[in-house]
């Protein structure tokens, strides 16, 4: 099993996993939740990659000041950050703490190809952060993004998802109780 401090190596970059506490960051030193998320991702890409500003694109998408052939996706959930790093492609992640039931609010991003199959809540979870993902790898850039892909299967780490007749691969760990889904 992974644990926090753990790198994920993917065929396109690597994955930083980190929480803000092993950052040496407490949400209670910051005004608000924003100004916290921002300076933990801020640290995270200190920690793992070197001290670039981060920026983002018109579509809000980040990106490092002074270095664009990185290519980088930040997530978070609670206390829980997560940086991909690629040099190949625009590389999308999310991480999502399972701790509530997405039952009662799946038709909001299952589409009329999931809806009829029966999902467990975890592989509600693996879909709710396969779109993310999909949207994140687009760099913003799609509408109705939970109409435009949908996942076929989800097996042992991997998920197909079908986009305008494509087969798309995306790929999942958990690390307890979060899940975190890459392209």
């Amino acid at each position: 099993m992974l644990s926090l401090t753990d790198t994920i190596s993917t065929n396109l970059g690597e994955i930083y996993i980190s929480s803000a506490e092993q950052l040496g960051l407490h949400r209670s030193r910051f005004e608000t939740k924003t100004l916290y998320q921002r300076a933990c991702s801020q640290a995270l890409i200190k920690k793992y990659i070197g001290d670039y500003r981060l920026i983002h694109d018109s579509n809000g998408a980040p990106l490092l000041e002074h270095n664009p052939e990185k290519h980088i996706s930040i997530s978070h959930s609670q206390n829980l950050f997560v940086l991909y790093v690629s040099s190949v492609c625009h590389v999308g992640l999310d991480i999502e703490i399972y701790n509530r039931n997405l039952n009662p609010g799946k038709s909001y991003f299952l589409n009329s190809a999931e809806f009829p199959v029966s999902w467990s809540e975890k592989d509600l979870y693996i879909i709710w952060c396969v779109k993310e993902v999909y949207y994140k790898m687009n760099r913003g850039k799609i509408k109705k993004v939970y109409d435009k892909i949908s996942v076929h299967h989800i097996s042992r780490n991997t998920i197909e998802a079908v986009c305008e007749n494509t087969i798309i691969k995306f790929y999942y760990k958990w690390i307890g109780d979060a899940c975190i889904v890459y392209s």
